[in-house]
């Protein structure tokens, strides 16, 4: 029989027991129930969780860091002395908290902007710093005419981390606030019609990328793919249909119903599509236009076309060629590039204009999207015809990126020589063709251009090749520049002719060029618009 005094003993055993228990470090716990540090704070491990969500209460899976750290991956800072609120920062960039463990332990992502390699993970409190060194991995992805295939890159784009043979990529969009790489391939395709994927690679395996799902496209030609880091979707362009996808479960994309084209489209006419930064609204451009046709996807399932609306005012000519969709942090933008075509050559040469447009999506279902005050900002360059463009905000060193602001932007332009585009009217497969391309190649050493504009718009010329580059992009810190160069070469006895295709890395501080990778475009591809590979770097 137990006395009071036995009770008591027993009791005070338990409380014992209770209070030397070691905290569950895999348990999420309120914020207010940890301790106050008692001296500075020393962390004593950094884990990488991958693309794993780690909830905001309850027990995680346990699991163990392989190593590999890169942008928008879970991450669990271990240690002592880290308090009710400190404040983490990673290779110099705030990160935000998400949530804290039982032992004190601090749930955070990796942020984007981060320069890759060895850098320091701080966490700071009032009794003051600790800092633990990790290696960070940051990507680019190509995709070169002719290899059926892409492979995702070092983030300079001059090493080969992994090749995914999946088919033709027509476009590469790394998600900004994730670990992955979404690919839209095209496979086995015979005349206008191609069997298409969207491709999802994880970028925080431990060996390498490797995909973590594919999801069917509509069919058809891919026109574009587009992200929004506000809606949190992606959104695939086809002549087979429209089809969003929301990515709130960023490794497996769940697809909407595919949406038919308003019959106020002709397909076969649409040349280049690109997506709001807020998701809503899809720009089209179609061959023979001076304007950009709306249409309002904000309800996935039931999509609106809102109608066409004149870019280019006062101009017979069909100019337009280009679009592409970008937000500054205050307003959405719809940029246009406009030059000679084929068409417009025949009654000489024209300017070559980037025209730029505030674009507004829609409110509500009573309403339509609009395209507001549209500029018009001269290309400066002669007998040049823009291809492609890329914005960036940061300079390519240090003195063009003082005082930096969110105003402040650079557009760099793929630009050929406008006498290539005879080659729309007689392609490379043709006699005809092959002769006028193997003049203009012969006349002029110059025939591909990368020139770009400052916020003032002054000019600047960064490179000059021969052939022409079908897809650019830019670093995010401005430093490095990845295009696809293709180059026909013609044989002067039979005008038979090949396509070869490369990757030309330039580094923009220094100027040196980098050449590797080998690709193959048919001859009757290399056409105007010249539209030919993919390049993409990770936020």
């Amino acid at each position: 029989m137990m006395t009071r005094k036995h009770v008591l003993f027993t009791f005070a055993v338990i409380m014992a027991v209770a209070g030397c228990a070691k905290p569950n470090p895999w348990k999420i716990t309120p914020t207010m129930d940890l301790d106050d540090p008692s001296g500075s704070p020393s962390i004593s491990k950094v884990i990488d969780g991958g693309s794993r969500h780690i909830p905001w209460t309850g027990i995680t899976k346990p699991f163990t860091s392989d190593g590999v750290f890169t942008t928008g991956e879970s991450m669990i800072v271990r240690g002592t002395n880290f308090g009710r609120l400190p404040t983490v920062s990673v290779c110099d960039k705030p990160a935000e908290i998400k949530g804290r463990t039982q032992d004190g332990g601090i749930i955070t992502r990796i942020p984007v902007g981060i320069t890759p390699g060895n850098c320091e993970v701080v966490v700071a409190t009032e009794k003051g710093t600790s800092g633990k060194k990790i290696k960070v991995s940051r990507y680019s992805a190509i995709s070169i005419p002719g290899e059926n295939s892409f492979a995702v890159m070092d983030y300079n784009g001059n090493q080969e981390i992994s090749r995914f043979s999946e088919g033709d990529a027509k476009a590469l969009i790394f998600s900004p606030s994730s670990p992955f790489l979404y690919a839209a391939v095209e496979n086995n395709c015979k005349a206008e019609k191609c069997t298409n994927n969207l491709i999802t690679v994880e970028l925080s395996t431990g060996s390498k990328p490797s995909i973590k799902s594919r999801e069917k496209l509509p069919g058809g030609k891919i026109i574009s793919l587009g992200y929004s880091k506000i809606s949190k979707t992606l959104t695939a362009v086809c002549t087979g249909g429209i089809q969003i996808f929301s990515t709130k479960i960023p490794e497996s994309p769940v697809g909407y119903s595919v949406q038919k084209w308003p019959e106020s489209i002709v397909i076969a006419d649409i040349l280049k599509a690109s997506v709001s930064p807020d998701g809503k609204t899809v720009a089209i451009l179609q061959k023979g236009k001076n304007s950009a046709f709306l249409i309002d996807v904000q309800v996935p399932d039931f999509i609106r076309p809102a109608g066409p609306t004149v870019l280019l005012q006062n101009e017979k000519a069909a100019l337009l060629k280009n679009i592409f969709s970008y937000s500054d942090g205050s307003s959405s933008y719809l940029t246009a590039l406009s030059g000679d075509t084929s068409a417009s050559l025949v009654v000489g040469y024209h300017p070559s204009d980037m025209i730029t447009a505030q674009i507004k999506s829609a409110k509500n279902s009573t309403v339509k999207p609009e395209i507001l005050n549209i500029t018009k900002t001269s290309l400066m360059t002669e007998k040049y015809t823009p291809v492609s463009f890329k914005l960036v905000f940061h300079g390519m060193n240090s003195a063009e990126d003082a005082g930096h602001s969110k105003w402040k932007r650079y557009f760099y332009f793929s630009m050929a020589h406008s006498e290539l585009l005879v080659l729309g009217r007689f392609n490379l497969s043709t006699p005809t063709g092959a002769q006028k391309a193997m003049e203009v190649m012969s006349k002029y050493k110059e025939t591909a251009l990368i020139n770009r504009l400052d916020e003032k718009n002054n000019p600047k010329k960064i490179t000059a090749t021969t052939g022409v580059y079908g897809a650019i992009s830019v670093r995010p810190d401005g430093k490095s520049f990845l295009g696809i160069n293709c180059l026909p070469i013609i044989n002067p006895k039979d005008f038979s002719s090949t396509v070869k295709c490369s990757v030309h890395s330039i580094d923009l501080r220094t100027g040196k060029k980098t050449e590797f990778g080998k690709g193959t475009l048919k001859p009757e591809q290399f056409i105007p618009p010249f539209t030919f590979g993919t390049v993409a770097f990770q936020d």
